[in-house]
């Protein structure tokens, strides 16, 4: 009897640790989701927002020796620096020159496949996404047969895991892309029949025109799946490749995967100006992103780091985190809820409000009760519902507008400067109808996420609201929200 009961306990203990084992993997981040404005998303539907890691052949033994160092990296990522991703890039430039059987490769291989192992089991501990990317050398040839041997040896293991996305290629030579991009889908879309797949991956939207990608996309199903650009734009402010890469999320499912941060792009010491200009201007445009720098385990013959250097800096962290603005930072950009929560909105905001200019101190006022009306300035009536809104959270700290006598939405006409501003009835999908609201001192300006201008009151009772670009000092684009 003592026996038999031993051997039950044993069993008991079994189950109890195969359970354990089952709970702690159903504890993995969901898979990602694409949304209304063809952003990629998290499961909670905020946006993805990615630490990088890239992962040096040269590294391994350091990589190896510090185990606990390099988790904490991702534990941070999540903890310290509300992010949810790490996207992990295995440095496999030279790999596509190697042959099946050649020493070189096998160690190669062996070595890549730790590093991934590796990532993939901290993001999951961390709570967080990981990305694998096949990081070829900028410019490199798209050999199919080369990138069927390196995902062959991926696509399938991690298929189950739900925070796991692939990106197939990193700034691959243009032509070659587009003549084996269907194929190499088909291959791991077959393997991983799942698992979201970020294709193309430019180094910039300007070396890929949306209709190419159109035009080669055959047998691909961004349901699924979707164009990954990155952003070299060397001019403080200049936001030519953030507009075309605009074009491409105006067809297909879009995510940032690397951006310009460092002012050697693959060398210390980061660029904080263009680090915060480039991650300002994707949370306003609602793009998920993955940051190029700081450059955790950036380790190899013409640079090396030690162990201070495997992890954010101090600098980073005052820098990015805790401020406001290129002089000190972007951290209220995204919330401070470790990645892992839906969005805050903006405190105060939300409700029932009239909404008064700065200027001339009139209200916004819907001028009919019908679609596509026009949005006025008028004095204060008080009892009109016309000059009555209810604003509410539509998500990533956006908000929609609504009038409380029409029912209807605030909605930005166009993207052109000066168009006038209407109602219109709700339709979820249309980002014209999503409005960022920034506080500047006690007041606030209402910025339209599609046109990404600004409501501007004009100087005339009756005459119609209209948007334009930022100016600064303009009383016409700032706001008092009362409650009523």
């Amino acid at each position: 009897m003592i026996q038999f009961n031993a051997f039950k306990l044993v069993l008991l203990c079994t189950f109890l640790t195969l359970f354990t084992m089952s709970s702690m993997a159903d504890a993995a981040r969901g898979r990602v989701k694409i949304d209304s404005d063809n952003n990629v998303v998290a499961d909670n539907g905020v946006k993805l927002r990615g630490a990088p890691f890239f992962l040096d052949i040269f590294a391994i033994s350091d990589m190896k020796n510090n185990d606990q160092a390099y988790k904490d990296y991702f534990m941070s990522v999540a903890k310290d620096y509300n992010m949810n991703l790490v996207r992990c890039s295995p440095w496999i430039g030279n790999w596509a020159y190697m042959q099946k059987g050649d020493i070189w490769y096998e160690d190669h291989k062996d070595k890549i496949s730790h590093l991934i192992d590796r990532c993939v089991t901290w993001a999951e501990e961390a709570g967080i996404y990981a990305v694998i990317n096949m990081h070829i050398e900028f410019g490199t040839t798209v050999n199919l047969q080369k990138s069927k041997d390196f995902w062959g040896l991926y696509a399938g293991k991690y298929k189950n895991k739900t925070h796991v996305i692939y990106e197939l290629v990193n700034e691959p030579d243009i032509p070659s892309a587009k003549q084996n991009m269907s194929a190499l889908y088909s291959y791991v879309r077959n393997l991983a029949p799942n698992t979201h797949l970020i294709l193309w991956s430019p180094n910039n939207p300007s070396a890929l025109p949306v209709a190419d990608i159109r035009n080669n996309s055959s047998g691909i199903d961004y349901s699924n799946a979707s164009v990954g650009y990155h952003i070299y734009e060397y001019i403080v402010g200049k936001r030519v490749q953030h507009d075309k890469a605009d074009e491409y999320r105006d067809e297909f499912p879009t995510i940032n995967t690397e951006f310009y941060s460092l002012t050697d792009a693959n060398y210390y010491p980061i660029d904080y100006e263009f680090l915060v200009d480039n991650i300002k201007v994707m949370e306003d445009r609602g793009y998920s992103w993955m940051q190029w720098s700081p450059v955790f385990n950036y380790k190899n013959t013409n640079q090396n780091l030690d162990n201070d250097d495997l992890k954010f800096s101090s600098t980073y962290k005052n820098r990015v985190k805790n401020g406001y603005g290129a002089a000190s930072g972007i951290g209220t950009y995204w919330p401070k809820d470790h990645g892992l929560q839906d969005d805050e909105p903006t405190s105060g905001v939300t409700g029932k409000k009239r909404i008064q200019d700065g200027w001339k101190g009139r209200y916004l006022h819907a001028s009919a009760n019908a679609g596509w009306a026009d949005v006025q300035s008028v004095d204060l009536v008080p009892n009109w519902g016309s000059q009555k809104w209810v604003i509410e959270s539509a998500g990533n700290n956006t908000f929609r507008i609504r009038n409380v006598w029409t029912g209807m939405y605030l909605t930005a006409s166009s993207k052109n400067e000066w168009a006038p501003i209407k109602i219109d009835p709700l339709n979820s999908s249309w980002s014209s109808q999503r409005w960022f609201i920034e506080k500047t001192g006690n007041q606030y300006r209402l910025k339209n996420q599609w046109s990404q201008q600004y409501i501007s009151s004009p100087e005339n009772q009756w005459d119609v609201m209209r948007q334009a670009k930022l100016r600064d000092t303009w009383g016409s684009q700032k706001f008092t929200l009362s409650a009523y």
